[in-house]
């Protein structure tokens, strides 16, 4: 496949990678929030490597990227296959729990189920960037109905740390038959996408004019919205 020609309607977009060089990202989880993101990441031209142990089960079928013939497997294979049929392009899978001191990126996704490997994730992230003014870590949260997003840089990391990472213990339980939908699933990738895009368009125009918001939460049922620069 010629890939100027794939993306041919993208190559004047200010955050779209020209170069002969992969953009990497690192997303955390292969679930309702990273199986949409990474397809939707590939789409955009990044080259996503995504982390995630767990297999596809029936019921992933009401909110993530999977296929019939996906369940069984492990999330992180047939996400590949997936994206391979539908994009053209490999992506980069690592079978395996996401712990601290694993690989990171200065640009970083999490799309956890729990706030223990979204700790480790973090952590590590900003080890390894705590000084770097283009990195970004982005933060998705999701139930069924409702959506949250940390757009994390060094200017509010101090922040999140402190306010926005707890336990597990604290996180309330929703019902068994309310945690996804696709629908809502691939509207928080969307939004990640999103700002990630504006995030690296406003590096390279120099004049931060597009919107990163720290803080935006959505809930479907109302229709609303919540952003918090």
């Amino acid at each position: 496949m010629d890939i100027k020609e794939r993306f041919g309607r993208l190559k004047d977009a200010p955050w779209f990678n020209n170069s002969d060089e992969e953009e990497n990202v690192i997303i955390g989880g292969a679930g309702g929030i990273g199986s949409w993101l990474a397809l939707l990441m590939t789409r955009a031209g990044f080259v996503p490597m995504v982390f995630d142990y767990d297999q596809y089960e029936i019921h992933n079928m009401g909110g993530q990227l999977c296929k019939l013939t996906d369940v069984g497997q492990p999330k992180v294979v047939a996400l590949q296959n997936t994206i391979r049929e539908l994009c053209g392009q490999e992506i980069y899978i690592f079978n395996q729990k996401y712990e601290a001191g694993s690989m990171t990126h200065k640009y970083v996704f999490a799309g956890f189920d729990n706030m223990e490997a979204r700790k480790a994730m973090f952590q590590t992230w900003k080890h390894h960037n705590i000084l770097d003014p283009e990195a970004i870590f982005i933060d998705g949260r999701l139930l069924a109905e409702q959506i949250q997003i940390y757009c994390v840089t060094t200017k509010n990391m101090k922040e999140y740390e402190e306010t926005a990472l707890f336990s597990d213990s604290e996180v309330e339980e929703a019902p068994c038959t309310m945690k996804q939908t696709s629908h809502i699933a691939a509207m928080i990738a969307s939004y990640m996408v999103s700002f990630f895009t504006n995030h690296i368009a406003n590096i390279k125009t120099g004049d931060n004019s597009r919107n990163i918001p720290y803080y935006w939460e959505y809930f479907a049922p109302i229709g609303y919205n919540n952003i918090t620069e």
